[in-house]
């Protein structure tokens, strides 16, 4: 099944690659994410409402796009 959630230009090109460069292209995508999460948490809940966030809605997961593997 095809997940609505990703662009088609996204799943063609991700079936184009080797399984190795989709999964290298993952983690290195987790690791971005887990970065920009360390550094929201860092911020202080002023900092935080500067950039239009609310200090409550900083500390949330943010939805899974790894679920697929």
């Amino acid at each position: 099944m095809i997940s609505l959630t990703h662009p088609v230009s996204s799943l063609s090109r991700r079936s184009a690659q080797s399984p190795l460069a989709v999964v290298l292209g993952a983690v290195a995508r987790w690791r971005d994410d887990r970065r920009a999460r360390l550094a929201l948490a860092r911020l202080d809940d002023h900092l935080l409402r500067d950039i239009g966030l609310a200090p409550s809605g900083a500390a949330k997961p943010l939805p899974s796009q790894y679920s697929a593997f």
